[in-house]
């Protein structure tokens, strides 16, 4: 029986790739709190470097992985090239832990980012080896609202870890997590047919991308996707920032942004209702437009304050 038909119950699947996402989230949310550590170890005050950097070359690493591992899982497989990442994340984790210099951590950073973009990637890939159409939809659903569970105890589980330890126990803690995900992954075995496996070959990369690029559809879902996705990743970035040297308050970020991670995962929740009630194509024609709306209030907002609204009012309109 080939792989990818083997017996797997839906929770199990379920369960399997919220943690991948949980992985991938846990390496951005965990560094947050350590950020203000970050500054003093490096010096980045007096060097002009912003902290945010820090978080910027794991999403570049990333959104860099992501071009490679899809090809790659086409060709050698889901478990294979999923366990390679995984052990980049490790690397990096490690590798950021111990980083004598900015300059190597940095590295590390992009490193652990190009690992974590496996687990990011592929985990969609195995959603659909496994399921189609709604079903797929439903199921996506719930590991992206997992996944957005990471912003709420993820900061607060850095935050814990800082009390007792250092900013390099807060990177080791996901080094422990990247071994289980490791194990995990070698349990769950392969969902790409064999049958399904392509060639990975420049011309063959070629014409895929040139069938990609030429179908208007796929090339409209990639452009909503990329400026859906857009606002949540400069929040992610820029919030801890933002609520430590705009508004000083540095020891409520791990509670806010939990706080807002905890609206963006029960509003998934909700999604995953209304999908089956009114489609995919319509929720997400709905969302797109609610989240245009909403985008041009908090133009209006920073107009009217003067560029800096009260933290409430700013908090409100984020989350």
């Amino acid at each position: 029986m080939p792989a990818a038909k083997r017996d797997r119950t839906e929770l199990s699947v379920v369960v399997y790739l919220a943690f991948l996402g949980v992985l991938m989230a846990f390496g951005i949310d965990v560094s947050l709190p350590a950020f203000d550590e970050l500054r003093a170890e490096f010096d980045l005050d007096a060097r002009g470097v912003s902290v945010g950097i820090v978080g910027t070359l794991y999403i570049l690493g990333t959104a860099t992985g992501q071009l490679v591992y899809g090809a790659a899982s086409d060709r050698f497989g889901r478990r294979n090239v999923m366990l390679v990442g995984i052990a980049l994340y490790a690397l990096g984790a490690l590798g950021s832990a111990f980083a004598p210099t900015l300059e190597v951590l940095l590295v590390s950073r992009l490193v652990w980012g190009l690992g974590a973009a496996a687990p990011y990637v592929l985990r969609l890939a195995i959603a659909r080896d496994l399921y189609e159409g709604d079903r797929m939809a439903r199921v996506v659903t719930i590991i992206m609202a997992v996944f957005l569970i990471g912003p709420i105890f993820v900061p607060l589980i850095g935050e814990a870890i800082l009390v007792v330890g250092t900013w390099q126990t807060v990177f080791l803690a996901a080094l422990l997590l990247a071994l289980v995900a490791f194990g995990w992954t070698l349990g769950f075995g392969e969902t790409l047919d064999p049958s399904a496996r392509r060639g990975f070959d420049l011309g063959a990369f070629g014409r895929a991308t040139q069938a990609v690029v030429s179908n208007r559809v796929t090339i409209g879902h990639i452009v909503a996707m990329t400026l859906l996705a857009v606002p949540f990743f400069v929040y992610l970035g820029s919030a801890q920032p933002i609520i430590d040297r705009i508004y000083g308050r540095p020891e409520q970020f791990a509670f806010l942004f939990a706080a807002s991670g905890g609206l963006m995962a029960a509003t998934l929740l909700v999604s995953n209702r209304l999908i089956v009630r009114f489609g995919t194509a319509r929720m997400v024609m709905v969302s797109a437009v609610a989240l245009a709306v909403v985008g041009l209030a908090g133009v209006v907002l920073v107009v009217a304050t003067d560029g800096v609204p009260s933290i409430w009012l700013w908090f409100a309109w984020a989350a």
